[in-house]
């Protein structure tokens, strides 16, 4: 998976799927971020009850107003790094669940410091996986290539050590599902 960052306006960047955090009582504020859409989302969210309250989830397509085709709410409740890790988790499965290659994730309400971005990539990882080594071709959606930040100042080191615990977490979780025939040693 490939990490990248952008400085752009969640509404600006490419994506499959824009994420936005959303803390508990803070959904105006991070509707702000997307003003071509602030208002139809609102009124979505009102209606769907969305207040931001911890693994909450809301989906729609964009239409054509942003660079993104569709958008996720994800409650973040009091935005602890462990809410930030949750809502990451919640959209790598999402994404891999609509078979997106591209996420990008915008918290435009929480500072994300080193550990949360850590935790957010390691977390996302998570999500994005999916033992489907015996399914059909057909029924596999393969995982997302890239996730990129938004507003959140790069830092290279935490991207490759996150990537590089990543990576051993899914070669474990590989090991775990594979048939005990395929991985005894010979």
């Amino acid at each position: 998976m490939n990490v990248a960052f952008s400085s752009a306006s969640p509404a600006a960047v490419a994506a499959d799927v824009l994420v936005l955090g959303v803390p508990a009582g803070k959904l105006a504020d991070v509707l702000a971020a997307v003003p071509a859409l602030s208002a139809g989302l609102g009124a979505v969210a009102a209606e769907e009850d969305f207040t931001g309250k911890p693994g909450s989830v809301l989906s729609a397509p964009s239409y054509g107003a942003l660079a993104a085709s569709r958008v996720l709410l994800i409650g973040l409740g009091p935005a602890g790094l462990a809410d930030v890790r949750a809502a990451a988790g919640i959209a790598g499965k999402q994404t891999r669940d609509r078979g997106a290659k591209t996420a990008a994730l915008a918290f435009p309400a929480t500072p994300i410091d080193t550990a949360a971005l850590r935790s957010a990539i390691e977390a996302f990882a998570e999500g994005n996986y999916r033992f489907d080594k015996y399914k059909p071709a057909g029924s596999r959606k393969a995982p997302a290539t890239t996730l990129t930040f938004v507003g959140v100042a790069e830092d290279a080191e935490a991207v490759r050590r996150s990537l590089a615990l990543a990576e051993g977490q899914l070669l474990a979780r590989d090991l775990v599902n594979e048939q005990p025939a395929e991985v005894y040693p010979e």
